[in-house]
């Protein structure tokens, strides 16, 4: 039973940590994630130094205890500046820190008033929760929240410091702002993410052809494991096409190209261009590909000079080795005249 027990924990653990990467990922992808980590960092000091200010001034029934608790938030907030990324156990260690030490502040307040300013503190800390972390710990922070709030009206209505209205228009307050980060952050995360990713998807592909580009090629061949075939092919007389009926012409014809090697390849393989007038196309097995190509542009014959390189392929360096192969023998073709396979 305790076997299974750490291998839950461990299994929560290993899920928390894949969406605390996924989600510092997507800030970084969109070039926030430097300015999220140093605007919390600057939370973290202004806290710490209100809260020992609001100690020393007499907001406090143990200021010694706030000031105990709070110096070490000093040291939180460079390690957040200087870190470059800080690990998932770290940032839950920073989150319990922050969390134990507003509760036990909210125990030791002279008045509601401290009471719901160091709710807003709480409210900060689940912004950083809402924006590095899954919704697991979203909802624990929530649920923190309420603990607080909770707090608060106790300690208001021990001392008589608070009427009924005053604390349910406080309580309201608390609430609706903690809703309106937690959507804000949330949602706003979720988006970065769709724009990262289309921006990521739209970086991989040729602007003229849509087909693959080198780099998403590479991207599509990541999990590839087992046989693969590669062809790369490069159009023959393309510069004297160019010269003779424009760039215009020229990008129609491998625009044309383009779409006879994605008929002739076939649903299950991918077709990419490489750059200038050179394809690729990888498989498993591949069919016939200058059926695919064969045409005539205002007369002119379209043709292309074809290598091939078989392997076994685990991922993108194989495809490195193949695509490497299959284009010196598509030189060796080419230098042949020889419109096949070399």
């Amino acid at each position: 039973m305790a076997t299974m027990s750490s291998a839950g924990i461990r299994a929560v653990f290993d899920s928390g940590a894949s969406v605390h990467a996924d989600k510092y990922d997507v800030l970084r992808r969109v070039g926030l994630h430097r300015v999220a980590v140093n605007l919390a960092a600057l939370c973290v000091a202004g806290i710490a130094v209100t809260a020992i200010l609001l100690a020393l001034s007499g907001r406090s029934t143990i200021p010694a205890l706030c000031v105990a608790l709070a110096v070490p938030a000093v040291g939180w907030a460079w390690f957040l500046h200087r870190t470059p990324r800080m690990r998932y156990a770290q940032s839950l260690g920073f989150l319990a820190y922050c969390d134990v030490v507003i509760i036990v502040g909210l125990f030791v307040v002279t008045d509601s008033e401290v009471g719901f300013l160091k709710l807003t503190w709480l409210v900060a800390v689940s912004g950083y929760a809402y924006g590095f972390h899954g919704r697991v710990a979203m909802a624990l922070q929530s649920a923190i929240g309420v603990v607080g709030l909770g707090v608060v009206i106790a300690m208001a209505l021990i001392h008589h410091d608070s009427s009924i209205p005053l604390l349910a228009a406080g309580s309201v307050t608390v609430v609706v702002i903690n809703a309106a980060t937690a959507l804000v952050i949330d949602g706003g995360i979720r988006r970065f993410g769709l724009t990262a990713e289309r921006a990521e998807h739209l970086a991989r592909l040729d602007d003229l052809t849509g087909l693959l580009n080198r780099r998403g090629l590479g991207h599509a061949c990541r999990g590839w494991s087992g046989a693969m075939t590669v062809a790369v092919l490069d159009l023959d007389g393309f510069k004297r096409l160019n010269d003779t009926h424009g760039h215009p012409a020229g990008d129609e014809v491998l625009r044309h190209v383009a779409r006879g090697l994605r008929a002739a390849a076939g649903p299950s393989a991918l077709v990419a261009r490489l750059g200038g007038d050179e394809f690729a196309v990888v498989a498993g097995r591949l069919p016939d590909l200058e059926a695919g190509i064969r045409g005539t542009f205002d007369g002119v014959p379209v043709r292309a000079s074809l290598g091939l390189a078989h392997g076994i392929a685990d991922g993108a360096a194989g495809l490195d080795a193949l695509l490497a192969s299959a284009d010196a023998a598509m030189y060796r073709a080419k230098r042949a005249a020889d419109r096949r396979t070399a």
